[in-house]
């Protein structure tokens, strides 16, 4: 499935909607986002690439992009840029766990934006985790 949209009704000049975010239908949760995406940055912060590799699941990203795009499309285009970065290292045999857990540190904070775009409470998806 694509991540675009036409913008649709009610979006400012910034791509912003006017109204406050109430959980969309479309999102997934904290608890399905987190899950791999925490447990391969502590994999990564552990120095075990190949542990992180094994653990990252970007299907709950790109949904949790879909139901961003509609709401703001800056923070869905940074989630996604995110998650590109960090599968970009992944996909990389000889990628130094520093880069894989410094990108991946990215995607928390993005994921954790979309989640707030979206209406999911969370502070960080990952406990602990930030900038």
């Amino acid at each position: 499935a694509g991540c675009g949209d036409d913008g649709g009704d009610g979006d400012d000049a910034t791509g912003r909607s006017r109204a406050p975010a109430a959980a969309s239908p479309g999102s997934p949760s904290v608890e399905v986002v987190a899950g791999g995406l925490c447990e391969a940055l502590a994999s990564a912060e552990a120095g075990d690439v190949a542990r992180a590799r094994e653990t990252f699941d970007h299907g709950p990203l790109h949904d949790l992009a879909d139901a961003a795009i509609g709401v703001d499309r800056a923070v869905a285009a940074r989630l996604l840029e995110a998650k590109e970065a960090v599968e970009s290292d992944l996909a990389d045999d000889g990628a130094a766990a520093h880069r894989v857990a410094e990108d991946l540190r990215s995607l928390v904070v993005a994921t954790g934006d979309a989640l707030a775009v979206t209406g999911v409470p969370s502070p960080s998806p990952c406990e602990g985790d930030g900038p």
